[in-house]
């Protein structure tokens, strides 16, 4: 399999090279052809599957011995391509992605101190990413911890988020990017992004541009569009885990938010 799996896809035309450092560009073309030269044409890789979502909410539970239940929560994400990208970052880094300033941090550990932390990410790839949180909490606040997550996700999509939260988020997000490019692996890392998902050669400046105009209505539009929060998956790994339970809590916070 790993043969198979060499031959077909570590070949020239399946190739993305990005080469950073101290070379004058006929340095880095010798270098370039050196390794070509060692790798077989071969064809390149066809479209990724796109993942198909649930059709409907699951739940996993998995037994661990621990004192803490281990829990991750999530969907199917976004392709890179996707315009509303940007849009669902923005929204991550308020939801649970900017550490104990997010709304998740701030339910589960400041008011109820059910988790030491809490986390979540939008991922986008060649084909479907992913978004997901995550935390871990003592087996006895397991249910009350995941009726404040839910909780806090329903909200999320269906309350009016704060403008100025927006404006404060996206400018922190442009604050943090120069760390991005802070040394050579960095630089080399974003260049060979760029070109393994066959984006534009200004996609950085272009990057800046999207962020600015951004606004809590097309944060708000994208998340209702592609968060489906009836098609949760949530895995839960844990000591003696009524899953039929969780379920329960699960599906009669759903019927109260659309009641509301």
């Amino acid at each position: 399999h790993l043969k198979a799996f060499q031959q077909r896809y570590l070949v020239n035309n399946n190739l993305n090279l990005a080469i950073t450092g101290q070379l004058t560009l006929e340095q880095a073309q010798h270098i370039a052809q050196q390794i070509t030269q060692q790798l077989p044409l071969g064809e390149k890789a066809p479209p990724l599957a796109t993942a198909a979502p649930l059709t409907k909410a699951q739940f996993i539970s998995l037994p661990f011995q621990s004192n803490q239940a281990h829990i991750m929560i999530g969907q199917i994400g976004l392709k890179r391509d996707d315009p509303d990208r940007i849009a669902m970052e923005v929204g991550n880094e308020i939801l649970g992605g900017s550490g104990f300033t997010s709304l998740l941090m701030q339910a589960l550990r400041e008011k109820h101190g059910f988790t030491y932390g809490v986390s979540s990410q939008v991922s986008s790839l060649q084909a479907n990413g992913i978004f997901s949180l995550s935390y871990a909490t003592q087996q006895n606040q397991l249910l009350d911890s995941l009726k404040v997550t839910y909780q806090t996700l329903f909200e999320f999509l269906e309350h009016p988020i704060d403008p100025i939260l927006v404006e404060t988020t996206k400018q922190s997000i442009l604050r943090r990017l120069p760390q991005s490019y802070s040394n050579n692996a960095n630089l080399n890392a974003q260049l060979g992004s760029i070109g393994f998902y066959q984006q534009p050669t200004d996609t950085l400046e272009q990057y800046i541009k999207d962020i600015k105009q951004i606004s809590a209505e097309d944060v708000q539009r994208a998340w209702r569009k592609h968060f489906k929060k009836d098609q949760l998956l949530t895995v839960i790994a844990g000591h003696q885990i009524n899953i039929d339970q969780i379920e329960q809590l699960y599906q009669h916070m759903l019927l109260q938010q659309d009641a509301q």
